[in-house]
């Protein structure tokens, strides 16, 4: 990214002492237009593809997401609070405040390749949160499918599409820092993580369950609720930009990425059964027996 950055301070301006890293500026002036003048012509995409790379780790999105299970697993629970409900968002800010109107062309030409990888996110995400037995590794892994909501709003460039990417951006801060801090309040009283080791906190502790099951419901996407708004919104958009009104262009060409993406949804709904309930699912997975998908 930061070479991608000189590149694009040095196609700003003809003149060394007119060339400027202000954002603004080099979004009017294009450099990426300078670039393809000047007989370079895949340097845009270069550019474009080295920007996208650095924020898709810090989404993150597949497959640049590896760092993020292990870190909320290590950090404190203050820190993984701060990481999902800050940290991870400034990846998306960055493709819509950045990337979009500083690579208008070629972020039309990457939207169905950014997509894919959006679409990877969010089935991968929840299928691999439903093998974790810990429960932290769970709420992360939760996290990599419905920041791949983002990235595909983001990807849709539709008017509902990135509405949608922001208020999940927003959602996903609150519910899914509060999922943290409840998994933080297991931890502190139980010394583990463990879900098998955590069945049946219901009996022990109503008032506690009743607001896990709460949060887990919103992440989890209940009409009503924050995470149904926003998931709804980057569908829309989604199929919006594989089927566009008549004499235009859609993006992403198809209506399988938003069909694909309802089907992450589905995947996704084992992810929030938390240590709140009987969880004898979660019982039978750990201790060896087939997965009832």
């Amino acid at each position: 990214m930061l070479l991608a950055l000189i590149a694009c301070w040095w196609f700003s301006a003809p003149v060394l002492e007119e060339r400027t890293f202000d954002l603004v500026t080099l979004i009017e002036k294009q450099p990426t237009a300078a670039m393809l003048a000047g007989g370079f012509t895949s340097l845009p995409m270069l550019c474009f593809w080295a920007f996208f790379i650095a924020f898709a780790i810090k989404v993150p999105s597949f497959p640049f997401h590896t760092w993020l299970p292990d870190a909320h697993v290590e950090a404190p629970t203050a820190g993984s609070v701060v990481l999902a409900g800050l940290l991870l968002k400034l990846g998306g800010y960055a493709m819509i405040r950045i990337l979009m109107p500083l690579f208008p062309l070629e972020f039309r030409e990457g939207a169905i390749p950014i997509a894919t990888l959006a679409l990877i996110s969010i089935i991968y995400g929840s299928l691999v949160a439903m093998a974790q037995p810990n429960l932290k590794r769970l709420i992360a892994y939760s996290s990599v499918a419905h920041m791949g909501f983002v990235t595909l709003g983001i990807a849709s460039c539709t008017t509902e599409g990135l509405q949608g990417a922001v208020y999940q951006m927003f959602s996903h801060g609150l519910l899914t820092s509060a999922l943290f801090l409840l998994a933080g309040v297991v931890y502190e009283r139980s010394h583990t993580y463990e879900i098998s080791r955590l069945g049946g906190l219901a009996q022990v502790t109503p008032v506690f369950a009743g607001v896990f099951v709460f949060i887990a419901v919103g992440s989890l996407g209940l009409p009503s609720m924050s995470g149904f708004v926003s998931e709804l919104w980057v569908l829309m958009g989604a199929w919006q930009s594989g089927m566009p009104p008549e004499g235009q262009l859609g993006l992403l060409g198809s209506q399988w990425f938003a069909g694909l993406a309802v089907l992450g949804i589905l995947l996704g709904r084992p992810t929030s059964c938390g240590p709140c309930s009987a969880c004898s699912w979660a019982r039978r997975r750990t201790s060896g027996s087939p997965c009832p998908i």
